[in-house]
C-alpha cells in the first residue's frame, strides 16, 4: 500500500460571530488541493445570543409576578367589604376581558351593575381612573368601597414613577446623591442587582454635567 507524503502545511482560521473561514496552504502560502478541490471554505450559522435578552425576560417576568402578587394580596384584604357591598363585583372584574357567552355571570357590564348605577355612569362621572383618584384625594365625603379599591387596584398594578422637586435653597449634591442610593436601593430590593459605582464622586459629576448628548454621558458613564 502507497504511503502519503507528508509535507508541511499551515492551517488557518479565521472565527467571527456568525462564520468561521478556514485555509491550508505550503510553506509558501500556495491554497493546497485535496481530490481537485482547493482547501479552504467558510462555514457561515446563526448569531451567538448573549445573556441581555434572557435577563429581560426574566426581569419582566418577576415583575409581573410582583404585580400579580400586589393585587392578590389587596383582593384578599377587600375580599370581605367588597362581597358585603357587591358580591359578584371581583368576579364581573375578573372576567371583564371574555366575551359575554364566556362569563359565568348573566350581566352585560363589567364592574357596575346596580338598578341606580352601572357602567355607563361610571364612565360618565369618571372618564379615566386618574379622575377617580383625584376625587378620593381630595374629597372628604365617604365613597363606595368599589371605588375606593378601584382606586388602589390601579395605584398598585401601574405605580409609575416618582419625581422630586428640589428647592433652589437645597442641596443639589447632596440630594442627586441620596436619590441615587434610593434608586441603587430599588435595583437590589425589586431586581435583585448590585449597582454600585466604583468612583462615586465622578459618576455623579457626569450626571450632573450640562450640555452633553445623552450618548456622551453614557460612555461615559459606562467607563466609570
Amino acid at each position: 500500500m502507497k504511503e502519503k507524503t507528508q509535507i508541511p502545511y499551515y492551517l488557518g482560521i479565521d472565527a467571527g460571530s456568525s462564520s468561521i473561514g478556514w485555509a491550508v496552504t505550503d510553506t509558501m502560502y500556495h491554497v493546497l488541493k485535496t481530490k481537485g478541490k482547493a482547501m479552504w471554505g467558510v462555514r457561515l450559522f446563526p448569531d451567538a445570543s448573549t445573556a441581555a435578552e434572557r435577563r429581560t425576560h426574566r426581569a419582566a417576568r418577576r415583575r409581573l409576578q410582583r404585580r400579580k402578587q400586589r393585587l392578590d394580596i389587596l383582593e384578599m384584604l377587600f375580599a370581605p367589604a367588597l362581597n358585603e357591598k357587591d358580591p359578584q363585583f371581583l368576579a364581573r372584574m375578573h372576567e371583564s376581558d371574555l366575551w359575554q357567552e364566556d362569563k359565568s355571570i348573566n350581566s352585560k357590564y363589567s364592574l357596575f351593575s346596580d338598578s341606580n348605577f352601572n357602567d355607563c355612569d361610571y364612565h360618565a362621572q369618571y372618564p379615566t381612573t386618574y379622575h377617580l383618584r383625584s376625587e378620593l384625594a381630595h374629597s372628604t365625603d365617604s365613597h363606595d368601597v368599589r371605588l375606593v379599591y378601584l382606586a388602589l387596584h390601579h395605584l398598585m398594578k401601574s405605580r409609575g414613577h416618582f419625581l422630586y422637586e428640589i428647592s433652589e435653597t437645597s442641596d443639589n449634591d447632596s440630594s442627586l446623591r441620596d436619590k441615587f442610593d434610593d434608586f441603587c436601593t430599588l435595583l437590589s430590593d425589586a431586581y435583585g442587582l448590585d449597582f454600585v459605582p466604583h468612583n462615586m464622586d465622578n459618576y455623579l459629576n457626569i450626571l450632573k454635567t450640562p450640555n452633553m448628548r445623552v450618548t456622551e454621558k453614557a460612555a461615559l458613564l459606562t467607563k466609570v
